[in-house]
């Protein structure tokens, strides 16, 4: 190793890859030497020599990859898959993958043509320590660099999966007979509702996407209304569903709820008896400027127009507010008890 880096700077030397296969049966001269005298005497040893060799991999700052065979051992205590021979190998690398090739890949008809390897990270300075990956070993052609990316990509909330009947499907085009064009919609989930599938383990992605049009009031089906609120994650009635409290406040929406949930009507009523009485009057366009801004966001223009118009239908059924003339065009609401004085 000191032939091969000699004269290199630390780049250079950083481009030098050196594999290992395989660590454990490596052995010291010495060994090779009571071998061949016949001696059965324990090697001692073995575990400083490989820390060394270790120290020196280190040391000249070359790429190594060292590859070791392991056995579950039958010791009670520590690690049942431990490299053998010294520990300065482990705290000196930078990452440690434990692969296993229990599963075997198979084709339609039952065919052997792979393995699959389960890679877990037992130590990573740049990995997730015990996150697994999967990857598969075909006979004919080496590693399939295809095989798990998507199971990565849902892992990592880039893709997920729709169930049937909560998403569009594709929309096709046959205008152009020489041509079929295909829009795929195609659904980005918001980091900041990645908050959700922590608070709530059991969620998956599918329902904080739909969480997430809730909030941003794009409109949803009623098989995925009914599936939030058997999750008890929204309030209101269609189309004015709003995110419940609990939901809210894990998003930090807490200001927005209140704003989205309604009063209950004895609020607005009183709020139109207290003007009456101040003002002694009040036209629809008064009574409308109001409660517009107290009514829920969740309302468009027309849902508001609609819902002062049926409070103030209410009150009079009610025996509360009457008008002050029969003609619509220039009455204004008063109180019963004032048209009683």
């Amino acid at each position: 190793m000191a032939n091969i880096n000699k004269e290199l700077n630390k780049s250079e030397a950083r481009n030098v890859f050196i594999l290992f296969d395989s660590w454990g049966p490596i052995v010291e001269e010495q060994v090779l030497d009571k071998a061949a005298e016949g001696s059965s005497a324990v090697n001692m040893s073995a575990a400083k020599f490989k820390n060394e060799l270790a120290n020196v991999l280190g040391a000249y700052g070359n790429t190594v990859l060292v590859l070791n065979h392991v056995y579950a051992s039958l010791q009670q205590y520590g690690d049942a898959f431990a490299i053998p021979g010294g520990k300065k190998l482990y705290f000196l690398s930078d990452a440690i993958m434990m692969a296993s090739s229990a599963a075997k890949a198979k084709d339609k008809e039952g065919n052997i043509y792979g393995k699959i390897i389960t890679a877990q990270v037992k130590k990573g300075r740049a990995a997730k320590e015990f996150a697994k990956t999967h990857f598969l070993i075909e006979h004919s052609g080496g590693v399939n660099p295809y095989y798990g990316l998507l199971d990565d990509a849902i892992a990592s909330e880039c893709v997920f999966k729709p169930k049937p009947g909560y998403f569009p499907l594709p929309d096709y085009d046959l205008s152009n007979r020489q041509q079929v064009k295909v829009c795929v919609y195609g659904k980005v989930l918001d980091e900041n509702y990645s908050q959700i599938l922590f608070a709530n383990p059991d969620f998956d992605l599918e329902t904080v996407f739909l969480i997430d049009c809730v909030q941003k009031r794009i409109k949803i089906d009623k098989e995925a209304v009914k599936h939030l609120r058997k999750l008890k994650v929204i309030e209101g009635k269609s189309p004015n569903i709003f995110l419940s409290a609990s939901v809210s406040e894990t998003i930090g929406e807490q200001s927005q709820y209140v704003k989205n949930k309604a009063f209950n009507d004895q609020y607005y009523r009183d709020l139109i008896v207290k003007y009456l009485e101040q003002y002694g009057s009040a036209k629809k366009r008064d009574v409308r400027e109001l409660l517009w801004d107290k009514l829920p966001e969740v309302m468009d223009d027309k849902q508001k127009e609609s819902k002062v118009k049926n409070l103030l239908a209410q009150m009079r059924r009610m025996g509360i507010i009457t008008t002050d003339s029969e003609n619509q065009q220039k009455s204004s609401w008063i109180l019963v008890k004032d048209l009683n004085k």
